[in-house]
């Protein structure tokens, strides 16, 4: 393949996808107004189906939303710190990196500044689109 082709295709995957990324935060802004309420709060926004489910759940554990997702952010956080420290040690044990490292890295990833409350992680492009991408592997122009 020439190198003016791969130029053009890199430029046009660029642009593709800063459009969809552009798209995507216009999709996923949110007009939340938060209600409160004596037993408790429920904020409506775009995403009336995790709010109904977050709801329907408070209620069933006799719990306020407030609590509730007090609970799932420290659940997460929790989890997501054990899950990284071990990531990190099969890193050491596997001689990728150093202890000293894998120190540096956990000092950074604690010092780092945190999401506000209101932004869900995990609303990216993920793994959804599949190995290759949209179109599959190569985009038609033969294998890469």
């Amino acid at each position: 393949m020439r190198k003016r082709t791969k130029i053009l295709i890199a430029v046009i995957s660029a642009v593709l996808l800063l459009s969809m990324v552009i798209g995507g935060i216009a999709v996923f802004a949110d007009d939340t107004v938060v209600t409160t309420t004596p037993s408790t709060t429920v904020t409506s926004g775009t995403n009336g189906k995790q709010d109904a489910f977050l709801t329907a759940l408070a209620a069933k554990l006799n719990v306020s939303v407030d609590q509730l997702k007090t609970a799932i952010t420290e659940a997460r956080k929790e989890v997501q710190a054990q899950q990284l420290q071990e990531r990190l040690q099969k890193m050491v044990d596997d001689g990728k990196i150093t202890q000293e490292q894998m120190n540096e890295y956990l000092q950074w990833w604690n010092s780092r500044p945190q999401l506000p409350s209101d932004v869900v992680p995990g609303l990216g492009m993920g793994k959804a689109m599949g190995r290759g991408g949209m179109m599959g592997k190569g985009f038609g122009f033969g294998r890469w």
